[in-house]
């Protein structure tokens, strides 16, 4: 399971992440992920929906599923493993 990168997304994860303590929480985002980091070494990466497809398309696994899980969860099941 991985996170959504919606702003709504982010913006949740960031409270989340000040309501548990870490200082100085920064967000780095490109065209593939959203990356959050703060000063006692958090390191929280997101991808999104095409960047996650691409890494299943150039992996050993056959197929796969994805779907969003409420307001800020993504899942991805990998379906079959080849073997050669």
């Amino acid at each position: 399971m991985t996170y959504q990168t919606t702003p709504e997304a982010n913006k949740i994860r960031r409270k989340y992440y000040e309501s548990c303590g870490f200082r100085n929480v920064k967000m780095e985002w490109d065209e593939d992920k959203v990356l959050f980091k703060s000063d006692e070494g958090l390191e929280s990466v997101a991808y999104n929906t095409m960047s996650m497809m691409k890494i299943f398309h150039n992996s050993t696994y056959e197929g796969f599923e994805f779907g969003d899980r409420k307001k800020i969860g993504r899942y991805f099941r990998m379906l079959a493993i080849v073997i050669d």
